[in-house]
C-alpha cells in the first residue's frame, strides 16, 4: 500500500491554529476585573487595559495588563508615547511589579469566592 499524501497546511488550518492559540491567551473575566480598577497614574475610573507583552506579540496574554486611563495609555504622557522605560521613570511605576500585584490580587479574590 502506498504512503498517504502529506496533509497540506492550508490557510484555513493556519487561521484555525491562530484562533486556538489566541483563545489560550484570553481571559475575559480578568479583563472585566481590570476595568473595575482606577488608573495606576492618576486614579480616575474608566480605564483601558494596556497589554504588556514581555518581548514580542508572541508573549501577549490578557493577564499581562495594566489599568490605565486613555491619557496615560495613549496620550503624550502615556506608555505608548513614552515607551515602557520612559513611562516607568515618569510615573515611578514598575510595570512588571504592578502586573504581578494585580495577578496576585485577582487570584486571591478568585480563591475567596
Amino acid at each position: 500500500m502506498a504512503d498517504a499524501a502529506p496533509l497540506r497546511d492550508t490557510r484555513a488550518n493556519q487561521r484555525a491554529r491562530k484562533r486556538a492559540k489566541r483563545r489560550e491567551r484570553e481571559d475575559k473575566a480578568y479583563l472585566v476585573w481590570v476595568h473595575t480598577w482606577r488608573c495606576l497614574c492618576c486614579g480616575v475610573y474608566g480605564v483601558e487595559a494596556h497589554h504588556q507583552p514581555r518581548h514580542s506579540q508572541a508573549d501577549w496574554h490578557d493577564r499581562k495588563t495594566l489599568p490605565l486611563c486613555a491619557v496615560h495609555h495613549r496620550g503624550k504622557d502615556g506608555i505608548h508615547m513614552l515607551g515602557v522605560e520612559g513611562f516607568e521613570r515618569r510615573w515611578n511605576i514598575s510595570v512588571d511589579a504592578e502586573i504581578a500585584k494585580l495577578n496576585a490580587k485577582y487570584e486571591e479574590e478568585q480563591r475567596a469566592k
